[in-house]
């Protein structure tokens, strides 16, 4: 499985190298599988990855194309950008995100590895199922600050979110896999969307590394461990913690 998860390392570094000589005109190119309009700049990372998993035969699920299948006994869960809107914006949080997965096993508890890769700072973060989570090639430490700090994504601030907020800072960053790491290293201590939700291809690879650094991903609605299948259609309402404390708070 390492020499998977090293060429699919090599596929988010290439697409990252590429992005750099690459100007976006923010167009929409079409409709992808998910349902959700094309940008230029998803169609451009997600055909240069659709041509360098080829060389491996990897089968590839993908927010833009779908699923291709090629044979493969591993799938790569690929969103090409999370945080297209971001950077069309100039707005600096926006990443490329990759899994690996067991073909035979295609939802959250198959994957065995993850990438995250932030596009304008260059950080790479990673994680192999059962070997711990990295943050530029080193074992990842987690910051310890005293303040609450969370990214949230919701559609409305009712009253009992309200109340959960209290006493917290509060940020909308606007890239779910980004968020998610964040929250993995101490940056953020939650990550909180009840709004339209997650898919797989969002959370896949930062889910493992969260989970790998000591933290978990929660179901809002079902108020248990997210776990999620390989359809684009399904979405969940998510919570990223790492401070037991506070979980039974933010599930109640």
């Amino acid at each position: 499985m390492r020499e998977e998860a090293v060429e699919v390392r090599r596929f988010a570094l290439q697409a990252a190298k590429e992005l750099k000589s690459y100007s976006p005109a923010g167009k929409v190119v079409g409709i992808g599988a998910d349902g959700t309009p094309t940008m230029d700049v998803d169609k451009m990372v997600e055909d240069m990855i659709v041509e360098e998993s080829s060389k491996f035969k990897f089968n590839l699920l993908s927010e833009e194309l779908g699923y291709l299948d090629r044979g493969s006994d591993w799938t790569i869960i690929a969103d090409p950008i999370d945080g297209t809107r971001n950077l069309l914006r100039g707005i600096p949080f926006y990443c490329i995100s990759l899994a690996l997965s067991h073909a035979s096993d295609l939802n959250l508890n198959g994957v065995v590895y993850g990438i995250v890769l932030d596009l304008k700072l260059g950080e790479l973060f990673e994680a192999l199922k059962g070997g711990g989570a990295f943050l530029n090639g080193k074992p990842m430490s987690t910051l310890s600050f005293e303040r609450n700090l969370l990214s949230i994504s919701t559609k409305e601030v009712g009253d009992e979110l309200k109340s959960k907020l209290m006493n917290w800072n509060v940020r909308v960053l606007g890239a779910a896999a980004l968020e998610t790491c964040y929250v993995a290293n101490g940056r953020l201590d939650l990550y909180y969307n009840d709004g339209k939700g997650v898919r797989i291809t969002d959370i896949a690879a930062s889910s493992l590394i969260l989970r790998e650094n000591g933290g978990e991903v929660y179901d809002l609605e079902r108020k248990k461990r997210l776990t999620m299948g390989s359809s684009l259609a399904e979405r969940a309402k998510v919570l990223a913690i790492k401070r037991g404390e506070e979980i039974s708070r933010w599930l109640s």
